[in-house]
């Protein structure tokens, strides 16, 4: 089912255009961030599509606001760059659309995740880079309540002897 929905998924974002399109590189380590609008001739909706090694994800979207996803691609292409990594923007006439060897090539490469660990790129080395980070928005869960029965000490001579009843004293006497 992953493999087909990988598929489904590559096939519909070469439909949908890129205009803003950043590639930053950093030895062999490669990184693209670009905006791609599933209207061509209208700026939303669109997303923003970070693609490294392990994969593509979106970063960031827009239904109504304009212009809301290219200054997200253009200020996350400018943080790659305090990283250590050189970006430059592409024309969208260039990666409009893939060439027939591009097609073949893609759904011949095996649909595989793999883990890869680098010591050389600093956003690498607090997590592995294909594990995406979760944040829970579920409320914390209390233990359940668990009754619990006290008992007074027992002594040994009230053990061995009935328990009596302190005695009751007349009202309105002095103690």
């Amino acid at each position: 089912m992953k493999p087909l929905l990988l598929v489904a998924l590559t096939v519909l974002a070469f439909q949908a255009q890129a205009q803003d399109k950043y590639v930053c590189k950093r030895g062999d380590s490669e990184r693209v961030v670009e905006v791609v609008y599933s209207n061509p001739s209208s700026q939303v909706p669109c997303e923003v599509h970070y693609t490294k090694s392990t994969g593509t994800e979106v970063l960031w979207d827009a239904k109504n606001e304009k212009g809301y996803c290219e200054s997200k691609a253009k200020a996350f292409a400018e943080k790659l760059t305090t990283l250590g990594m050189t970006c430059s923007g592409l024309d969208a006439t260039a990666t409009e659309q893939p060439t027939a060897a591009q097609v073949q090539q893609d759904t011949a490469a095996p649909l595989v995740e793999t883990q890869t660990y680098s010591n050389s790129a600093p956003e690498t080395q607090a997590a592995p880079e294909s594990q995406p980070k979760k944040v829970s928005t579920a409320e914390p869960v209390s233990a359940p309540e668990v009754p619990v029965q006290t008992q007074t000490p027992v002594t040994e001579e009230s053990a061995t002897q009935p328990a009596q009843a302190p005695a009751e004293k007349p009202q309105g006497q002095p103690e």
